[in-house]
């Protein structure tokens, strides 16, 4: 059965795919809610427009799939890899993210606000002009990831290790940068937020 096949009866049954694996198949166009997919693999797969409310992952391996504009509103990501996927424009708004790792995902204008982050890992990712904001958040890393122009508000970055990350322009609030760990260049590149003019 295709991926899309085992997707729209899911849908239907509000019920979950559990240990499947998927190889070069798209999956678009559905529309529902609480669909699951449990200990799944995916491998050069490409998501298009759905519209699924709470969808559930868990457990799941992506690897070079498109996942371009995905959004998992009210959903979770739970105990999940995703390696070299495309993933710009994705949103996991008012979601729960925990144990997710990201590694080498092109993840521009992601949009993760006012969701839950535990255990959650960024490594070399492009994550530029990305909305971080009304997190809770825990044990949240990023390495070698371009952070150009993304946002921070209402999220602490207290004991936040930002030193091999590109942070050009990065948003967040005076209060909430209180005690992020940066570089002495990075430093003097964040002294425009306070207004200053280093000359």
């Amino acid at each position: 059965m295709s991926l899309l096949d085992e997707a729209a009866r899911a849908v239907e049954e509000g019920g979950e795919v559990t240990g499947a694996a998927f190889e070069q198949e798209r999956l678009e166009g559905l529309t529902g809610s609480l669909m699951e997919f449990v200990d799944c693999s995916f491998t050069d797969c490409a998501f298009g427009q759905n519209d699924i409310d709470r969808l559930v992952i868990s457990g799941a391996q992506f690897t070079r799939c498109d996942l371009s504009g995905l959004a998992l509103r009210g959903g979770t990501l739970r105990k999940c890899a995703f390696t070299d996927c495309r993933m710009t424009g994705f949103e996991a708004v008012d979601a729960a993210v925990m144990y997710v790792r990201f590694e080498d995902c092109a993840l521009n204008y992601a949009n993760f606000s006012s969701s839950r982050l535990q255990s959650v890992s960024f490594h070399g990712c492009p994550l530029d002009h990305g909305a971080f904001s009304s997190l809770r958040w825990k044990d949240v890393t990023f390495s070698d990831c371009s952070l150009h122009g993304a946002e921070f508000r209402g999220v602490p970055l207290k004991d936040v290790d930002l030193r091999s990350c590109d942070i050009r322009a990065l948003r967040a609030a005076l209060p909430d940068l209180r005690g992020c760990v940066v570089r002495p260049d990075q430093a003097m590149e964040l002294s425009a937020l306070l207004g200053l003019v280093i000359r």
